[in-house]
């Protein structure tokens, strides 16, 4: 599902979040909350609004009040910050999140969910993974599939933080290593673009071109992991 995502410029995480979002997303920007507020008004096709809690002229809480109460605009507002306004995002948590800065591929999940609360009637993202294979091996044991998400979320992440380090020190033989070992653990869920970024990693690719499968690799883990813990809230 293509989502259309209003970001205000001049938040300070912009290349952050427009990483971290998945690339069929379509991301328009503005330069502030006034202008956020003038597109929503004209064009009102937007799934989501990201802005830092301290947007000029209004902050992000009196952005939200504006476009929930002024103009009745059915859409939810992410907001990052330092600090949050906890009972305002509680008091309006099916429409308001909030993300402490600075934002991570931890919380691509809270995007994901405050996504999926506001347009439950189709899936926000395509799929990123499937239980097909482990239905047809066990038998669709709920227990057996359960336990095998755990250890595939846990250890997987394990790896990854060693990836991580193994390209700050350039290592890039740990790093196709890494990808050699893990590589099973996406094809058991069959998330083709992992496998495939690791057989890249692990076939001597370029030395220039590794630091950016490495994140292409970490950033679809965060999507499986985010769709992983909404479809089952026991794995966080």
């Amino acid at each position: 599902m293509q989502l259309n995502i209003l970001l205000v410029e001049n938040n300070t995480e912009k290349d952050v979040v427009t990483q971290l979002l998945p690339k069929e997303w379509q991301i328009t920007c503005c330069e502030n909350s006034y202008d956020a507020i003038q597109k929503v008004k004209k064009e009102n096709d937007f799934h989501l609004v990201i802005l830092d809690e301290n947007s000029s002229p209004l902050n992000a809480y009196q952005t939200f009040d504006y476009l929930n109460k002024e103009i009745k605009a059915d859409v939810p507002v992410l907001v990052l910050g330092q600090e949050g306004e906890s009972t305002i995002v509680e008091h309006y948590k099916d429409k308001l999140a909030f993300i402490k800065k600075p934002i991570g591929i931890d919380d691509l999940s809270v995007i994901i969910e405050l996504l999926e609360k506001n347009h439950c009637e189709k899936e926000v993202v395509e799929k990123a993974y499937s239980l097909d294979y482990l239905n047809e091996i066990s038998d669709s044991n709920q227990e057996f599939i359960m336990e095998t998400l755990s250890i595939f979320t846990s250890s997987v992440s394990d790896k990854l933080e060693q990836l991580k380090e193994a390209l700050v020190n350039k290592d890039y033989q740990s790093v196709a290593e890494i990808a050699h070992n893990i590589k099973p653990s996406f094809e058991m869920l069959e998330n083709k673009i992992s496998v495939e970024i690791c057989n890249l990693l692990n076939n001597r690719t370029p030395e220039e071109d590794v630091p950016t499968l490495a994140d292409n690799l970490i950033i679809e883990f965060a999507k499986m992991k985010a769709q992983l813990e909404n479809d089952f809230p026991q794995l966080k």
